[in-house]
């Protein structure tokens, strides 16, 4: 017969240990296998931040939207303008007086008869035709021809750069535009009146501020002469310069 070993209470105890031992090893070589492996949960990658430029690029504003007859004149209007002023003066200016004289209408007529697209008053219209050699060539007519838009155009260049170099006297390009518009508009000798009147701490070489402020004409010439400028240089001439680029 074969004798059964039984172990004793001490082999006991060290077999326990032993297996404790095994489960051990086993669960750290699966950690470490497990670590070892590519990962089969997927890992969430942070979102790409785009690198953000030194000097980022201004935002390009669409053209403003003006209406088709300075679309149509476009190119009248501008070789116009820089055969009298030169390309460095502001190109706004003559559409932006346009708009406001006639809204593009270039058959507009006044409650107070200044015709076609600049507004000319016959008696106007007449002296500087009979006076500018350059409108004769395109109007025959001693009246001039204030309805037809290139008359109209080329008329209203160079009444505004008469007002334009008598206004050499002001300070700022802003000042020297107003004085321009506002003896188109009312007239130079209403102007001068008005600067005369304008003492200190009014400052005669000075619009804005300043002559406006001063009234040597009736009330409803003095608003309309100082809307008609400030409509020009705030309202339209903005719209005018974007579209221009």
């Amino acid at each position: 017969q074969s004798a059964v070993v039984r172990p004793r209470a001490s082999d006991r105890s060290m077999i326990t240990v032993s297996w404790g031992c095994v489960v051990a090893v086993v669960a750290v070589t699966l950690t470490l296998g497990a670590c070892g492996r590519k990962s089969e949960v997927p890992v969430v990658m942070p979102p790409q931040v785009p690198p953000v430029a030194a000097n980022p690029a201004p935002v390009r504003r669409p053209p403003a939207s003006v209406p088709e007859g300075a679309r149509r004149w476009r190119k009248v209007i501008l070789a116009e303008w820089r055969y009298a002023f030169g390309i460095a003066s502001d190109e706004a200016i003559p559409f932006s007086q346009i708009a406001q004289e006639s809204g593009w209408k270039e058959d507009a007529r006044s409650r107070v008869g200044a015709l076609g697209l600049s507004q000319f008053m016959p008696s106007t219209a007449a002296g500087f035709q009979r006076n500018v050699s350059r409108l004769q060539e395109l109007c025959s007519t001693p009246a001039g021809c204030p309805m037809e838009p290139r008359w109209a155009i080329r008329a209203m260049t160079v009444y505004d750069f008469d007002e334009w170099k008598w206004a050499g006297f002001a300070p700022t390009d802003r000042d020297r535009w107003a004085f321009m518009l506002s003896s188109y508009n009312g007239g130079r000798a209403a102007l001068r009146r008005e600067q005369h009147a304008c003492g200190k701490p009014c400052d005669q070489t000075r619009w804005f501020d300043h002559v406006e402020r001063v009234g040597r004409r009736a009330d409803w010439a003095i608003r309309e002469n100082r809307e008609y400028v400030r409509r020009i240089i705030f309202h339209h001439q903005p719209i005018y310069r974007r579209w221009l680029g």
